[in-house]
């Protein structure tokens, strides 16, 4: 399992909400969730729509915080996977460093991972 540190805006749909925010730690299975709302909870569904037009499905496995772990309902072709990855340009730094504000997401995204 190849995992991206590309950092991707989405916008996400949970419980008919719909809020921004940004997939991280992107892999075929599945991918880290920021929707800042704080909103989820594990089991819940999730929809994704990247800048790109890609949506995907998903549900929430694991949660800490405002960070999710979500798991795709069918795994993702590998150029749909490369297209995802190249559309964020630049990759950003390791998801640890994202989350450099509070040291205590960055420990969640380190064991959600």
């Amino acid at each position: 399992m190849t995992r991206s540190a590309a950092s991707l805006p989405v916008a996400c749909r949970v419980r008919g909400h719909n809020t921004p925010g940004r997939a991280y730690d992107l892999t075929r299975e599945g991918c880290l969730l920021d929707c800042g709302n704080g909103s989820m909870v594990a089991g819940d569904g999730v929809s994704l729509r990247f800048a790109n037009g890609v949506r995907l499905a998903g549900r929430v496995t694991l949660l800490h915080g405002r960070i999710a772990r979500v798991e795709f309902d069918s795994p993702l072709h590998e150029a749909v996977c490369a297209h995802l990855v190249a559309s964020a340009g630049t990759p950003a730094p390791p998801v640890e460093r994202c989350f450099t504000r509070s040291r205590r997401i960055a420990s969640a995204a380190r064991r959600i991972a």
